[in-house]
């Protein structure tokens, strides 16, 4: 998977009150603010310093990338109905790969696109959002330090591939302009979806698609709504 990156700047601010770094926030929040009520099971919040060298047996990264992160995040949970828990493991240039209790590997998604120097996986998180179904989050940021977009990605094993269902982005930064989005888990396992520059959207899964569709538009951008209706 190619991660696209949005490049509108855009002029009004979305700023959370919350800190990533609050100890009273889920800890699936601390890892992946911009994921609401998302039914965790396993969280990595912070790099594994061995996580890169496993990687790095099973993929090797890409050379061309001029990213200044090498962070490899590592987190145990059950994804399959192997006996004992899977290693999850991620990075930014080597992509996700899901080795069994015997080390063995069961699936894996490609590295994402290098765009600059500030590329990197910013946190994992793994549960069920789909009835019976294990679901990987991960937020990854790409771009330099004055234009970066933050992406969340949930990724579902299908096979031996890791398929993203669902991919938008959560964050931009234009310079010393930050605006901030979000996707929520709604009730029925649909996600409630608001870009950076505030439109809001549900999305529901698509078992034909294989994806998470859109469904219905919730509330427009406010520079759609003050553009008012096309004629």
């Amino acid at each position: 998977m190619r991660l696209p990156i949005a490049t509108a700047a855009f002029a009004i601010v979305f700023l959370s009150s919350d800190s990533a770094s609050d100890p009273a926030r889920p800890p699936a929040e601390r890892a992946l603010p911009w994921l609401r009520d998302f039914p965790a099971d396993a969280v990595a919040d912070e790099p594994s310093r061995g996580a890169e060298a496993q990687l790095r047996d099973r993929r090797h990264p890409d050379d061309a990338c001029t990213t200044t992160s090498s962070a490899s995040f590592a987190l145990t949970a059950e994804l399959a109905p192997s006996p004992g828990p899977e290693l999850v493991l991620a990075s930014f240039t080597a992509g996700v790969v899901v080795l069994d209790a015997a080390g063995r590997p069961l699936a894996s998604a490609p590295p994402l696109a290098c765009r600059g120097s500030v590329d990197a996986i910013e946190g994992v998180v793994v549960g069920e959002l789909l009835p019976g179904e294990p679901v990987i989050a991960l937020a990854a940021t790409a771009g330099g330090r004055m234009e970066r977009t933050t992406w969340l990605i949930l990724y579902a094993p299908r096979g031996e591939a890791l398929a993203p269902i669902f991919a938008a982005p959560v964050e931009e930064w234009r310079g010393p302009v930050v605006s901030t989005g979000e996707v929520t888990k709604l009730p029925g396992g649909a996600l409630r979806y608001r870009t950076p520059d505030g439109e809001v959207s549900r999305w529901t899964y698509d078992r034909k698609a294989g994806r998470f569709v859109m469904r219905e538009l919730l509330q427009p951008s406010p520079e759609a709504r003050l553009a008012g209706p096309s004629v």
